[in-house]
């Protein structure tokens, strides 16, 4: 038996969270890269998450970093990402001062 290619499947679902943190104690960029660094390894550790530094690149104390999740239904994919800002607002050295949650697909 072959799979039907033209068969439409489970849709699936494609979250993106947007953070605009605030580094108190970076002092250079190389401190900036180093948080981000820690951050994207705790965040993308428990999930299979993409993570990037989406603005604010040159800025030491500065930074806004997205992750995008992809999961079969809308709660389990906002539930990660949620996960993923508390963890964010519990990390002492960053600050949380905005957030974005996106359904994309």
């Amino acid at each position: 038996m072959t799979a039907d290619i033209n068969h439409a499947g489970p849709v699936p679902r494609v979250g993106l969270l947007s953070i605009k943190l605030r580094l108190p104690m970076s002092n250079t960029l190389k401190d900036k890269r180093s948080v981000l660094r820690r951050l994207e390894k705790a965040l993308t550790k428990s999930a299979n998450l993409s993570f990037a530094e989406t603005g604010a690149q040159d800025m030491v104390q500065w930074a806004w970093i997205s992750v995008a999740c992809v999961g079969s239904s809308w709660p389990s994919v906002e539930g990660i990402l949620q996960q993923l800002l508390r963890h964010c607002d519990e990390d002492p050295e960053v600050i949380v001062v905005e957030h974005i949650l996106e359904r994309l697909m």
